[in-house]
């Protein structure tokens, strides 16, 4: 967001959604996104910032829901506009709210709110702290709709496009709405991304069986604007933690580009254990991580791998830090793959005296995400088919409560 400072309009990053220098509980910044014109003056949670905090939030297009349609909103020219908005300050973080008025012609078939665009010559009255906000009334009118964003198709959006709100992540307002493409298979899918999120950052990456090839493109493309500090790999999302952990992840994706010709299931039947194809392209996929070492000094960031002991079905969760400095339980390869050794499919994993299995089995305790402990925003990319969109995909877990037992 842009805020006047003695030297200028300076660009600044806030966490979208605005902590009133009064509160006492930080999560009431998720209810205060936006602020209505037509009440900001009065509200408490507004009046001090619309007094004297006021900034401009830049973008080039904004995200309506019409229905279950996820509609991108721009200018006919595609140039950036900036939008009215209010900023405080919490305990020395910045965060802000973005003014909304009604709808023009143009989004009223989309929705009956929309923000507040400034024309450029009404800027600075709006950013001028010594000037009376109440001057710039005129400004809130809903711009008219020839020289306001139209419409576009959804295509920047992921694939999905019925999977739920896409809540742009608390960043630099230029970066909310930036598309990153990834094609698997020879089809485009494109994810919202943010060149920063408050951290530190937490990644969650389930299993996907043949999907993981999905999970680790999107991935890809995340790291490419984010760093994540702790990652909770499970079964087949396990191989593209450990992938990124080690700094592999470039070398793990031409390998799953190339899926068709390295055979990633081969035949090979055995009666005891029970297991039907062989585990050895999960083998040769984390070959990088044979000598414990070099992964030990590769590593940039905590991962913990879910395993599921064979013996009593107890979820065993290995940890790995950079250069071991806070544990590794090591083999971090035979720990991969036993993620993902799953039952009838692949062969169990011995490490040490016991046998490891699919970390994304059902055992007689329920996973926790108690690892990603101190992260302020946590992702989770999971990979499902068409015909899975709209299902619960977590339950409650151990050690979640009932306000967190689904994450987002």
């Amino acid at each position: 967001m842009i805020v006047l400072e003695p030297e200028g309009r300076v660009l600044r990053h806030h966490g979208w959604g605005l902590i009133p220098a009064w509160a006492k509980d930080p999560n009431v910044a998720h209810k205060l996104v936006n602020a209505r014109s037509e009440t900001v003056a009065e509200k408490p949670s507004f009046k001090r910032s619309f007094e004297s905090k006021r900034c401009l939030v830049p973008a080039d297009g904004f995200y309506e829901w019409k229905g279950q349609d996820p509609m991108r909103i721009v200018r006919p020219d595609r140039a950036p506009f900036a939008m009215a908005g209010l900023w405080e300050t919490w305990e020395g973080r910045r965060t802000f709210t973005i003014v909304t008025t009604g709808p023009n012609e143009l989004m009223k078939t989309i929705h009956g709110r929309m923000p507040v665009i400034l024309r450029p010559d009404d800027e600075a009255a709006w950013l001028d702290p010594a000037a009376s906000p109440r001057r710039s009334r005129p400004c809130w009118r809903p711009t008219r709709a020839r020289s306001r964003p139209t419409r576009s198709p959804p295509r920047e959006l992921d694939e999905g496009r019925r999977r739920g709100p896409h809540r742009a992540c608390s960043g630099p307002a230029d970066a909310l709405l930036t598309p990153g493409p990834y094609a698997p298979g020879g089809r485009t899918v494109t994810l919202l991304q943010c060149r920063r999120m408050n951290g530190p950052l937490g990644l969650v990456l389930p299993g996907g069986g043949a999907l993981c090839s999905w999970q680790g493109g999107a991935l890809e493309t995340l790291s490419k604007s984010l760093r994540f500090d702790k990652i909770v790999g499970v079964s087949a999302g396990a191989l593209n933690g450990g992938a990124y952990f080690t700094g592999r992840l470039p070398e793990e994706m031409r390998h799953w580009r190339d899926a068709d010709s390295i055979r990633a299931l081969r035949l090979r039947p055995r009666l005891f254990p029970a297991s039907v194809f062989s585990s050895d392209p999960a083998w040769e996929l984390v070959s990088y991580a044979a000598d414990d070492e070099r992964a030990r000094r590769d590593a940039i960031c905590d991962l913990t791998v879910l395993s599921l002991r064979d013996h009593d079905r107890r979820t065993v969760y290995s940890r790995f830090t950079p250069k071991g400095a806070r544990g590794w339980d090591g083999p971090l390869a035979d720990r991969l793959v036993a993620s993902c050794a799953i039952p009838l499919v692949y062969p169990r994993v011995r490490v040490g005296p016991h046998y490891y299995r699919d970390g994304g089995t059902a055992g007689v305790d329920g996973a926790h995400f108690l690892d990603l402990a101190g992260c302020e925003t946590v992702v989770a990319i999971r990979p499902v088919r068409p015909d899975e969109r709209g299902r619960r995909h977590w339950g409650r877990s151990r050690g979640a409560s009932s306000r967190s037992e689904r994450p987002t």
